[in-house]
């Protein structure tokens, strides 16, 4: 047995609830009763979750609003299943990414083993990430998901919060390919550009200083999780930050056995 599948073995056995509570870094923002919702329970994934994550059947873009739907069983004082469905989906990409990670700790624990190399010297060692170190960015305002902002060249820009529609959307530009994804992405984005609904010419046509004056914007108000963690080599002490990949199907999958 190798030591991530100890590790797993280890948490699987370990006495622990199936459910967890967490609070969102954002929260669901009703505007007709200017209700924000921020608590939220979490039940641990089953089987349904696994087949669903394996499946070829199910789009990329698909799955994570799917696992997060049937992994949350109340948010806030809503536990109906097609209300929480569509709440999930209007979170912001922030919550969403947050939820990802309460998932894989409601159902595994906070231990996530990994095997990376050094990026100085190329030798592979094993790391146990402690998901709890994780921190946590709380939106400034998180009533407020549309924002007025003055771009480096003068161009004012009104751009929302991005949501699980726009995270949609934003996968199927990306799977078809296009020549122009990321003035696209931003596109999803923006309600105004001087004042009037802009096109894509309009986005293509903005200087690279304001497109990434635009991005800057969008981080500053939204909240989230940072995914960065420290790594340091035991065989040469180079230390080095990386981002925690969930992606990589070994996130809910870590088991050898399992993934084969």
């Amino acid at each position: 047995m190798s030591v991530e599948q100890t590790i797993l073995t280890g948490q699987m056995q370990e006495p622990k609830s199936s459910v967890g509570a967490y609070t969102l870094p954002c929260g669901h923002y009703d505007p007709e009763t200017q209700e924000l919702t921020r608590d939220v329970e979490i039940r641990e994934m089953t089987g349904n979750e696994e087949d669903m994550l394996a499946s070829n059947q199910v789009p990329p873009h698909k799955k994570i609003t799917a696992l997060l739907a049937g992994c949350v069983t109340r948010l806030g004082t809503v536990t109906d299943k097609g209300k929480l469905h569509a709440m999930v989906e209007q979170l912001p990409q922030g919550d969403r990414m947050y939820l990802l990670f309460a998932v894989r700790r409601t159902t595994l624990g906070d231990e996530l083993p990994v095997r990376e190399a050094c990026p100085e010297c190329g030798e592979k060692s094993l790391f146990v990430l402690d998901l709890s170190d994780l921190e946590t960015k709380e939106m400034p305002d998180p009533k407020k998901r549309v924002y007025d902002v003055s771009l480096p060249s003068g161009v004012a820009a009104r751009f929302r919060v991005s949501t699980g529609t726009h995270e949609t959307a934003q996968a199927k530009i990306m799977k078809r390919e296009r020549a122009d994804a990321l003035s696209q992405a931003l596109l999803l984005r923006l309600e105004l550009l001087n004042g009037e609904a802009p096109n894509i010419l309009a986005v293509k046509n903005l200087s690279l200083r304001d497109r990434l004056a635009l991005r800057d914007e969008f981080e500053s108000v939204e909240g989230g999780v940072d995914t960065a963690l420290d790594f340091e080599c035991p065989s040469c002490g180079h230390e080095w930050e990386e981002d925690v990949d969930i992606g990589n199907r070994n996130f809910f999958f870590p088991s050898e056995k399992r993934k084969a």
